[in-house]
């Protein structure tokens, strides 16, 4: 049998690192319940699952809602989710069952997991089913899924394999098969670019790692990390690349001497450093054993993170807010939309920036499709840039601005600019070949000159612009 190799991390004081304030409850202290599963989607909601009963429908049906916020506080017009409508509403599914888990796809929509080991996928701008399947027979622990769009899946309960999932919910294979009957987990994590999988019980205190070349390719295991850390959740900061993870509970509290029960620990994972932390603010109105780190979400700027605890129906928030004001922010001043900028004039990108040591500059000809480097770094605090516009003339032209140690912090263009050249009108009408026909038939140019002259064509109803310049004239209509 192959021995475990367990990495130790080692540090003074853990807590020491947090840069995170937290505000207190979420929308505010009075909504409460018992979290498993928060996850942030692309238009900043925020969703939170409910264990508990907390709901009854008319006929006296037992809900398990799940409740859905604006970053403001207020409630989405589909919150709270009682029953998933799929087909247009030809088709319902009541929520019943305990909530094990949620996570925000890829694709932007929600991933919701049950104790009666169904797995569903909701529209994050509806709240409508899209799809839904059966994994397993048993709870289903938190999933996590690839950049590829790749759900990865697994149950609370030990002796099963962690199953990939399309994109769609229609299964695709085993990652792991039948992990082995001591691992009692509730959630996993896998890397962006789906090459890397965490398996995180609570039992035994271990994380186990496996990795693959590439997505055609087994996983095999090669590492274990977190020993003494009883994980229950786990996110990835999307603005760091981060892996945060709770370190235990006063359940079931750490055996590592330098970790803290509820808190989540920020850790890069190509180093396995603890980087920043963030605290539960505990409530004295319930046991502390009875809050056990069970949701944590980010949004997408990684500045704000919404934490959840579970063990109670009431007695403190159901989610938590803290912010992090430390982290970078770049706003373009110029061009931000609008612009015409002229081939081989030269033109100052301007931007404003906290935080950030160096950027690097970048523009678009196709709104965003591909990028070209105009610069890859620069100081940050200088806050502009002389640049030559180059000979790559369009309409949907756009800057980009990245921190360059951490490029998902940036800045786009709000609006497309214009990049253009002027062609002069004699060469627009040039007949270089003396068969008196200009020879730029059908093409197209800009001109640039001196209007001399303003003629409306009744017969028509055109007006007829004559545009000198200092060679050569054309009429303009």
């Amino acid at each position: 049998m192959k021995k475990l190799a367990i990495l130790l991390i080692l540090l003074i004081n853990s807590d020491y690192f947090s840069q995170w304030i937290n505000q207190g409850g979420f929308p505010s202290d009075s909504y409460e319940g018992a979290t498993q599963g928060i996850a942030v989607d692309p238009d900043g909601k925020i969703w939170a699952a409910n264990y508990f009963i907390d709901d009854m429908l008319g006929d006296g049906t037992s809900i398990r809602s799940i409740k859905v916020y604006y970053s403001s506080g207020s409630p989405a017009s589909f919150s709270p989710l009682k029953i998933l409508s799929f087909d247009g509403g030809l088709t319902h599914d009541t929520l019943t069952s305990t909530a094990y888990g949620l996570k925000t796809h890829s694709d932007g929509n929600i991933i919701y997991t049950t104790g009666a080991g169904i797995m569903y996928k909701i529209d994050y701008k509806t709240g409508e089913g899209i799809a839904k399947t059966e994994v397993f027979g048993s709870a289903l622990a938190n999933p996590d899924i690839a950049d590829d769009g790749t759900i990865f899946v697994a149950s609370v309960l030990p002796g099963q394999p962690i199953k990939m999932y399309d994109v769609d919910l229609n299964f695709i294979g085993n990652a792991v098969e039948d992990t082995d009957t001591s691992r009692y987990r509730r959630t996993i994590a896998v890397s962006r670019d789906g090459l890397t999988l965490y398996d995180l019980p609570i039992i035994p205190e271990v994380t186990y790692v496996y990795k693959r070349n590439d997505k055609l390719s087994p996983f095999t295991f090669v590492d274990s990390v977190f020993s003494g850390w009883k994980i229950e959740s786990c996110a990835w900061n999307p603005a760091t690349g981060e892996l945060w993870v709770s370190a235990g509970s006063y359940f079931e509290p750490p055996t590592d001497p330098n970790v803290s029960p509820n808190t989540w620990y920020g850790i890069d994972i190509n180093t396995m450093e603890i980087k920043d932390s963030i605290k539960w603010t505990m409530s004295d109105a319930v046991d502390w054993a009875f809050q056990r780190p069970r949701g944590i979400d980010f949004s997408a700027d990684g500045k704000t993170a919404y934490i959840g605890c579970f063990g109670s129906i009431d007695g403190y928030p159901q989610i938590q807010k803290v912010v992090n004001t430390s982290i970078g922010e770049i706003t373009i001043i110029s061009p931000n939309g609008g612009e015409n900028w002229q081939v081989g004039t030269a033109q100052n990108i301007t931007w404003s920036s906290t935080d950030i040591s160096n950027v690097k500059l970048e523009y678009t000809t196709n709104n965003g499709s591909n990028w070209t480097t105009i610069i890859s770094s620069i100081s940050a605090s200088i806050g502009s840039y002389s640049w030559t516009v180059q000979n790559t003339i369009s309409n949907q032209c756009k800057v980009r601005i990245s921190d360059v140690s951490n490029n998902s912090t940036n800045d786009v263009s709000d609006g497309t600019f214009n990049i253009f050249d002027i062609t002069p009108i004699a060469q627009v009408i040039a007949d270089d070949n003396n068969d008196f026909i200009p020879d730029h038939i059908d093409e197209a140019f800009t001109v640039e000159g001196i209007v001399t002259s303003i003629n409306f064509l009744e017969s028509s109803g055109h007006v007829e612009f004559y545009i000198q310049d200092e060679t050569a004239g054309i009429k303009v209509f």
